[in-house]
C-alpha cells in the first residue's frame, strides 16, 4: 500500500513538472513573439489621432516629515500606472493559456511622469529603479513605480500649533502634449491601505485630481533615422545657423541665500528648433504627424546656465527627457531641474527689499555662426508656479535675448520679500527699545534704579542684536540700512548710560558752581518754569552781569530734561531717515 502511494506521488510530481515546464516555454514564446520588431522608443498609439491614455493612481505609504521653513513635504509613495499597448497583444489559447507576463521596465515603452513641484532634481518617477511591470494578453500594461518624494507646498501657520496644511503633488508627463499622452485617474482617492502613521501629522483627506496632457510610427522612425547623424548640427546650409527658440517656465522658488548671493529655483526650459533631416510627409505614413523620442536619439542643443555657483553642466544633460518631433522638422524639448544662479543683491531696504536675479543661458562652446538664440515668449511662464512663503515673484519678470553675437539668453526674475515676519521680529522690538531707553530720565533719582535700568536696556538690546544678526543680510556693499540704524540705536543706548551717570553725579552735590557748559545750558533754559528764578541779572560797572543760583538737584533735573529730549530727537531722526530710505 505504501509503495502504491509513493508511485502515485512520483507520477503527480512528474506531471506537475512537465506542465510547469510547458508553461515557462509558452511564456518564452509569448515574449519572443511580442518583442519581435517591438520599438520601445515609440508611443504605443493605436492611430496617430488618438493619444495614449495613462491612468494614474497614488498609494501613500508614510509621511516622512513636513519642513515649514523650506515649505517641503517629504513622503514615501507609489504611482499606479495603467495603459494599453496595441503591440503587446496575444491570444492566450495559442500559448498554453498564458494570460500575462512580468517584465523589466527597460524592455518596453513606459511613460515618463515627473513630479514638477519638487525642490530636488526633476527626474521621472521610477527613472533610476528597475521596477517590474505586468503585461496582459489584452495589451494592458500595469506599472507601480515609487520612492521618497519631496514637494513644495504653500504653508499657512496662522493657527499654529493647531494648523492644517494642504499640499499638492503635481504630476505631469513633462515634454509631451495632450496629443501624445493624456492622464486620467484610476481612483478618486489616494490609497491608504499600506499607510504607516506619523507621530507629528495626521493625514485627513487625500484626493486625486485629474491632470491634463503602430506600424506607421515605426516606419516613420526607421526612415528618418536611416543615415541620421546626431552629432552634426542640423543646418539647412553652411551659412545659416540653427535658430534655437527658448522659453522659461518657473515652477517654484526654493530659496534666496543673501550670504552666498544665490537664487535656487525649480524651472524648465522650452526649446524649439528645426531639423531638416527629420521631415516627412504624414500622408505617406498613415497621417502620423509627430513622434515622441528619447533625447539621446537625435541632436539637441547644449544650453548652459553660465552664472551658476555649481558645476557647469548642460541643462537636461543627465536626464532622459523625451522630445517631440513633428513632420515639418520642428523639434520641441523641455529639460529642467533645480537651478542655482549667482545674483547681485541690494539689501538697502531690508526687509522691504526687492531683488532682481538674472539667469544667463548660453550654448557655451559654439559661435553665432552655428547657433543663435531667440525668445519663444516675452515673459516667464508662471502657469505651474507654486508660491513661496518668503518671496513674491513679480509677474512682469521678463525674458530678454542679448543681441551681441546672439548667443546669450537672459531670464530676469524679480523677487519681492514678504516683510511681515522680519517686521514683527526685528522692526517692532527695535521700536520698543527706542521708546523704553530714554524713559530712564523719568525715573526718580532717589529710586536707586536708574543706572541698573539703563544698563539692563543696553545689555538686552545687545543680546537682541546678536540674535537678530542671524536674520540680517551680511552685505557690505551696500550696507543694510536697518543694521546701520540698529547699530546707531545701541550707540545711543550706551550714551544714555553715560548721561545717567553724569546726571546722578550732580544730583548728590549739595553745592554747585556751574562751568561754562552748564551756564550755557542754564541760560538756554532760563525761560522755562523750573529755572527762571535762578538766573539773576544785575548792573556792574555799567555792564549787565549774570549770577546763577541753582542747586545740584535742580541742575540734575535740568540735565534729565535735556538728555530725554536729545535722546528721543536722535532716535526719531534715525527712524525717519530709515523710513525715507526704504519707502521714498
Amino acid at each position: 500500500m505504501t509503495l502504491n502511494r509513493l508511485f502515485l506521488f512520483y507520477i503527480y510530481g512528474y506531471l506537475y513538472t512537465v506542465s510547469q515546464a510547458k508553461t515557462l516555454q509558452d511564456s518564452k514564446n509569448v515574449l519572443n513573439d511580442i518583442m519581435n520588431g517591438y520599438e520601445k522608443h515609440l508611443l504605443p498609439k493605436a492611430n496617430s489621432s488618438t493619444p495614449v491614455d495613462v491612468k494614474l493612481g497614488f498609494c501613500l505609504f508614510t509621511v516622512n516629515g513636513f519642513n515649514g521653513v523650506d515649505e517641503t513635504l517629504s513622503l514615501t509613495g507609489g504611482l499606479s500606472m495603467s495603459w494599453d499597448d496595441v503591440s503587446l497583444q496575444w491570444n492566450p489559447a495559442s500559448y498554453g493559456g498564458v494570460t500575462d507576463l512580468v517584465l523589466d521596465n527597460s524592455k518596453i515603452w513606459h511613460p515618463y511622469i515627473f513630479l514638477v513641484n519638487t525642490p530636488n532634481e526633476m527626474k521621472p518617477i521610477g527613472y533610476d529603479t528597475n521596477n517590474v511591470l505586468s503585461v496582459y494578453s489584452s495589451g494592458k500594461v500595469a506599472w507601480f513605480p515609487g520612492g521618497v518624494l519631496k514637494a513644495k507646498c504653500s504653508t499657512d501657520f496662522t493657527k499654529f500649533p493647531f494648523d492644517t496644511q494642504v499640499c499638492t503633488l503635481e504630476f505631469q508627463p513633462w515634454g509631451t502634449t495632450a496629443a501624445d499622452i493624456t492622464l486620467s485617474p484610476l481612483f478618486d482617492y489616494v490609497i491608504l491601505d499600506y499607510f504607516s502613521t506619523n507621530s507629528d501629522w495626521i493625514v485627513k483627506t487625500v484626493v486625486l485630481s485629474q491632470a491634463k496632457t503602430l506600424q506607421d510610427s515605426k516606419n516613420v522612425l526607421n526612415d528618418i533615422m536611416n543615415g541620421y547623424e546626431k552629432h552634426l548640427l542640423p543646418k539647412a546650409n553652411s551659412s545659416t545657423p540653427v535658430d534655437v527658440k527658448l522659453g522659461f517656465c518657473l515652477f517654484t522658488v526654493n530659496g534666496f541665500n543673501g550670504v552666498d548671493e544665490t537664487l535656487s529655483l525649480t524651472g524648465g526650459l522650452s526649446m524649439s528648433w528645426d531639423d531638416v533631416s527629420l521631415q516627412w510627409n504624414p500622408a505617406s505614413y498613415g497621417g502620423v504627424t509627430d513622434l515622441v523620442l528619447d533625447n539621446s536619439k537625435i541632436w539637441h542643443p547644449y544650453i548652459f546656465l553660465v552664472n551658476t555657483p555649481n558645476e557647469m553642466k548642460p541643462i537636461g544633460y543627465d536626464t532622459n527627457n523625451v522630445l517631440s518631433v513633428y513632420s515639418s522638422g520642428k523639434v520641441a524639448w523641455f529639460p529642467g531641474g533645480v537651478l542655482k544662479a549667482k545674483c547681485s543683491t541690494d539689501f538697502t531696504k531690508f526687509p522691504f527689499d526687492t531683488q532682481v536675479c538674472t539667469l544667463e543661458f548660453q550654448p557655451w562652446g559654439t559661435t553665432a555662426a552655428d547657433i543663435t538664440l531667440s525668445p519663444l515668449f516675452d515673459y516667464v511662464i508662471l502657469d505651474y508656479f507654486s508660491t513661496n512663503s518668503d518671496w513674491i515673484v513679480n509677474s512682469r519678470s521678463y525674458v530678454e535675448a542679448i543681441s551681441i553675437y546672439s548667443l546669450k539668453f537672459n531670464v530676469e526674475v524679480t523677487l519681492t520679500r514678504r516683510p511681515l515676519y522680519y517686521a514683527v521680529m526685528l522692526v517692532v522690538p527695535t521700536l520698543s527699545f527706542c521708546i523704553l531707553n530714554p524713559l530712564v530720565f523719568v525715573l526718580p533719582p532717589d529710586s536707586g534704579e536708574r543706572i541698573s535700568y539703563a544698563v539692563t536696556i543696553l545689555l538686552s538690546y545687545a543680546i537682541f542684536l546678536t540674535i537678530a544678526l542671524s536674520s540680517l543680510p551680511t552685505s557690505s556693499d551696500p550696507l543694510c540700512t536697518l543694521l546701520l540704524v540698529m547699530i546707531l540705536i545701541i550707540a545711543i543706548s550706551g550714551a544714555i548710560v553715560i548721561f545717567v551717570i553724569i546726571s546722578m553725579r550732580y544730583y548728590h552735590k549739595e553745592s554747585f558752581k556751574p562751568g561754562r557748559c552748564a551756564a550755557c545750558l542754564i541760560r538756554v533754559s532760563r525761560f522755562t518754569e523750573k529755572v527762571k528764578d535762578t538766573v539773576i541779572e544785575f548792573q556792574k560797572d555799567d555792564k549787565i552781569d549774570i549770577k546763577i543760583d541753582i542747586s545740584g538737584k535742580e541742575y540734575s533735573h535740568l540735565l534729565d530734561r535735556f538728555f530725554l529730549t536729545l535722546s528721543y530727537s536722535l532716535l526719531c531722526m534715525f527712524l525717519v531717515l530709515y523710513i525715507c530710505v526704504v519707502f521714498v
